[in-house]
């Protein structure tokens, strides 16, 4: 296994970062492009609920570290969902035009 040093991950964290924005836009089109399946929808709007609502399946103050990584296993797990379930012909065509700034 590769040993991973502080500077390479933070070089990997900036340019990582700098893709949000257009990430967070492309994820705004596919929601509401009615191309997209109503289920992967309400998957990913229903695990970004989950880690905003107060009441958790593992509430934060009884297993600290856990409490919180429930909390990411969902979101990781509704974001995932819904991207494997948007047809590739239609992230293509989003995709391309957010990289022309459309």
């Amino acid at each position: 296994m590769e040993k991973v040093n502080k500077q390479s991950f933070l070089l990997w964290l900036l340019k990582n970062v700098r893709v949000l924005p257009k990430l967070f836009k492309l994820t705004g089109r596919l929601l509401k492009d009615p191309r997209v399946k109503f289920l992967p929808k309400l998957a990913l709007v229903g695990s970004l609920i989950y880690v905003i609502w107060p009441f958790d399946i593992l509430p934060d103050f009884i297993m600290p570290l856990v409490g919180e990584l429930d909390d990411l296993a969902i979101l990781y797990l509704g974001v995932r969902y819904f991207f494997a379930s948007v047809p590739p012909a239609v992230l293509k065509e989003h995709t391309e035009a957010i990289q022309r700034g459309e």
